[in-house]
């Protein structure tokens, strides 16, 4: 699988319908809550954006992404506004200063990665002293079980949505978990254990998106 196309791909065909998900809608809540307000912002990872424009509206936010066709989507969806900047990067090697970011936001990426530890001793540099981490991915054995599936389906169907839009999303989500995406699943005691060994003050850890995820936040610490 290349999956740098496999990302355009679902940025162009379904990506954007995740973020009608009510849990979709409530994680980006939190973590907009967790990262605060009047910060400069890295979004690592940013998708086609839905994240990196919450985040503008009280912030300013540099966003990345591996995926062009990711990246193009974000830069649609911030309509040229001079709070967001967006760049095609790569998380574990990222090419800006250090110490120069408030927060890094990070949802559903670390999942994908080969070397998650990479990724986090690059928040780690990019953080101001006393900045903060907040990290959202996927836990150990966790996929969506069909409670939580038949959950989503009922979700979808209230807001008269239609089906085969859903059955996209899980098709490309089904794939991810079968053609080998799903790389780093920690517990929420493991991922804990890498941010301190990443050099960060654990503050808080949830479970969130159907139970099937871990948000984290972080403060760099030594501060």
């Amino acid at each position: 699988m290349e999956w740098r196309e496999f990302w355009s791909r679902y940025a162009r065909e379904a990506y954007d319908d995740v973020a009608l998900l009510a849990e979709n809608r409530r994680l980006l809540a939190r973590v907009c809550e967790l990262v605060g307000s009047r910060k400069r912002i890295l979004d690592a990872g940013c998708g086609t954006g839905n994240l990196t424009v919450e985040l503008a509206r009280n912030n300013r936010v540099t966003a990345i992404d591996f995926s062009p066709d990711m990246v193009a989507a974000c830069r649609r969806k911030a309509g040229g506004s001079r709070d967001v900047a967006v760049h095609i990067g790569d998380v574990t090697g990222l090419r800006l200063p250090g110490d120069s970011f408030d927060a890094v936001a990070s949802v559903n990426v670390l999942f994908n990665l080969s070397k998650p530890k990479q990724a986090l001793d690059e928040a780690h540099r990019v953080l101001k002293p006393g900045g903060i981490l907040v990290a959202c991915s996927l836990l150990k054995g966790q996929g969506l079980t069909q409670a939580q599936l038949e959950q989503a389906r009922s979700e979808w169907k209230e807001q008269g949505l239609a089906p085969e839009r859903l059955e996209r999303v899980l098709g490309f989500h089904n794939c991810l978990f079968e053609s080998g995406g799903v790389k780093f699943t920690p517990t929420l005691d493991e991922m804990s254990g890498m941010l301190r060994q990443a050099g960060f003050d654990v503050l808080s850890t949830e479970k969130v998106y159907f139970d099937a995820n871990f948000l984290v936040a972080a403060r760099k610490a030594g501060t």
